[in-house]
């Protein structure tokens, strides 16, 4: 028991030092202060602003680095009114180094915690936006300068005589290129000799298009100035004299230089690249620090979870429940960093599957028991006769909803009861989550569904939460096709509910068939089979070969996808767990070889399911491309594996009936 603990231990150790790296390797500001706006911990990124190492800053404020007192006050002012208020916000900051004197500025998102003592902590990630609100302001002051020349006729300005082709110009059109009155010719020759190639055929069509129909003549194009460069004008025209039958004889026009403001806009267009390159590389960081924490992750939550089904006492499980408690904490938040992440950068993806809604309800509703019977609540489920065993739709979406709105009813009702009602039409779907709760004021019903406001400060330093779960579900629901919606009163509870288009599946495929049969209950259905284990890691090959044998399976592994394809054709296998990144032969080229027969007839259509720790949404649907029946993403737990296996794998029920 003490080597497993040591190993815990260390497993542990190294998951602290995986996680002080992906944060001192972020672009991105990170830090946490306490109530007086001291550093409790920061980032190689905030140490190397202010010039000193993240153990320097621990215990000291901005004030010890800041070169103007303002700002400092300024920051100690906003930590304690966003702790008060315990709502996270998105602010605009700047911060000016007291070495060179630069002021940088910051998109800075802070949320206000409390931690295991209870004492107040602001978490703070600050995005550098200098670089972007430069390009603005250089936007705006050249727009301002334009204004200004417009209302001081500083613009060139020409007359053009159509019959004779005769071209003049007032001085400053001369000014703006450089030229002389005498360097010209004095016809319109003039101006298309200094036009750039490139675009001396579609400005030439454009007059002719104005000649023609009347529409003024508006285009933006380079001129060679006098010096020999290019600079870029704004050139505009409209014909104002017309012959008795309609020919065009006279059109005049102004003109005027935005080099200024094109060199902007390509300095724009450059930093969008820029941010855009930059957003690349940290989705790809992101990504890639997902998987290796979640690789020694799986180890310890696999490991544990069989730990506690190994006749612990009760001091031991108590230890194990706290190894537990932080590894599920360390999951949510891996989680919840990739979910910001996608959020931010607008990549919010639906799937349409089949989605067992009474199933996946029930499930919804066993996962709160624990929470409703200590709170000592009634949580019950009731769902419309007749309604469709299965539909399309996102089931990780629809369940992300549903547990937000059920944990929302079940945090702000103390007394009498939780119930979810579904019910249908011939179009759509409604789910209602009715508690006995506080209820809301009608005044503060519009503010519900705004990221980052709850309806009440100080419920949320009450009840917790950040003010972000709601908005969240409104994003999800409408992305879906759907609505949401509140009814209140306060004192009364309140009904949350959400619509979604109904689109019953009819009739089922065998393999669709196969993945929704019914199992009465995973605790009484002994599942029987022979799994091929596909999986390269050492403590993951131990860990999942004792799920299988705790679950009475009999398993054999491999350690790459090219001894799979061999044990598949040498031997019968009623299922394949595999590993998506192996040396020799990765998951993905070993699927794909399996359903091109390479690996047997037989094995073709073999149920292959993918235990990962790419947990991204491009890695499932990749997964899906390539052949998999199913992503289970890396932490899995005991449970996890039992409840996947017993959808693909022959099982005999036992006599109990689940009650």
């Amino acid at each position: 028991m003490s080597t497993d603990l040591h190993t815990r231990l260390q497993a542990l150790e190294h998951e602290n030092q995986l996680l002080r790296m992906a944060i001192d390797e972020s672009p991105d500001v990170i830090l946490l202060k306490d109530a007086e706006g001291k550093f409790l911990l920061c980032n190689q990124t905030l140490a190397h602003l202010y010039g000193t190492t993240p153990q320097a800053v621990v215990g000291k404020s901005d004030g010890d680095f800041s070169a103007t007192p303002e700002q400092d006050a300024f920051f100690r002012e906003n930590v304690k009114t966003i702790m008060r208020s315990g709502i996270t916000q998105v602010v605009m900051e700047e911060s000016t180094d007291d070495r060179t004197g630069e002021t940088r500025f910051f998109k800075s998102i802070k949320k206000p915690f409390k931690d295991k003592q209870g004492a107040d902590c602001i978490l703070v990630i600050a995005h550098d936006v200098t670089d972007i609100r430069t390009a603005q302001a250089k936007v705006e002051a050249s727009e301002r300068q334009l204004r200004y020349a417009l209302h001081a006729t500083g613009e060139g300005l020409w007359d053009w005589d159509i019959a004779s082709g005769q071209l003049k110009h007032n001085g400053r059109w001369y000014d703006l290129l450089g030229y002389r009155a005498s360097d010209m010719t004095g016809t319109v020759a003039d101006f298309f000799r200094l036009l750039h190639p490139d675009e001396l055929p579609e400005i030439e069509q454009r007059i002719q298009q104005s000649l023609k129909s009347g529409v003024p003549y508006h285009h933006e194009h380079r001129m060679l100035h006098q010096q020999g460069h290019w600079i870029w004008v704004l050139d505009r025209g409209e014909v104002v004299e017309s012959a008795a039958d309609g020919q065009p004889l006279r059109m005049v026009g102004s003109f005027s230089n935005i080099q200024h403001r094109k060199q902007v806009e390509f300095d724009l267009v450059e930093a969008k690249i820029q941010a855009e390159t930059a957003n690349k590389a940290k989705s790809f960081f992101l990504a890639n620090m997902s998987h290796e924490i979640r690789t020694p992750m799986n180890g310890i939550l696999g490991m544990l979870s069989l730990l506690e089904t190994s006749g612990l006492n009760e001091a031991q499980k108590e230890q194990a429940d706290l190894i537990r408690q932080s590894t599920d904490a360390l999951v949510k938040l891996i989680d919840e960093i990739l979910d910001l992440s996608k959020i931010e950068a607008g990549k919010l993806e639906l799937r349409s599957e089949a989605a067992n809604v009474p199933a996946l309800l029930a499930d919804c509703v066993q996962l709160h028991e624990p929470l409703a019977k200590a709170k000592g609540l009634r949580l019950s489920a009731e769902i419309a006769q007749n309604f469709p065993n299965l539909i399309w739709s996102d089931i990780a979406r629809i369940r992300q909803v549903i547990n937000n709105l059920l944990n929302n009813a079940l945090k702000f009702t103390s007394v009498g009861s939780v119930k979810v009602v579904v019910q249908f039409s011939a179009t759509q779907w409604r789910c209602e989550i009715i508690d006995t709760g506080i209820g809301v004021d009608q005044s503060q019903l519009p503010l519900l569904f705004k990221p980052f406001t709850q309806a009440d400060s100080s419920s949320t330093r009450h009840y917790g939460g950040t003010g972000l779960g709601l908005s969240i579900c409104k994003r999800l629901v409408e992305a879906m096709g759907g609505s949401i919606g509140v009814t209140s009163h306060q004192h009364q509870g309140s009904c949350f509910w959400f619509e979604l288009p109904l689109s019953p599946i009819s009739v089922m495929g065998p393999k669709l068939a196969q993945q929704f049969r019914t199992v009465e209950s995973s605790d009484t259905a002994a599942l029987t089979g022979r799994v091929l284990v596909v999986e390269d890691h050492p403590l993951n090959q131990k860990m999942i070969l004792a799920m299988l044998s705790k679950l009475g399976l009999d398993a054999v592994l491999a350690d790459n996808g090219l001894t799979a394809l061999q044990l598949l054709r040498e031997s019968r296998f009623d299922l394949v767990l595999m590993d998506c990144q192996m040396p020799v032969m990765d998951g993905f080229e070993a699927v794909t070889r399996i359903r091109n027969g390479e690996a047997g007839l037989d094995a073709r259509d073999i149920g292959i399911l993918a235990l990962t720790a790419n947990a991204m949404a491009e890695d499932v649907k990749r997964c899906e491309e390539v052949g998999f029946n199913m992503h289970i993403a890396k932490p899995f737990t005991l449970a996890t594996i039992r409840d996947a296996l017993s959808k693909w794998l022959p099982y005999q029920m036992c006599m109990k009936k689940f009650r």
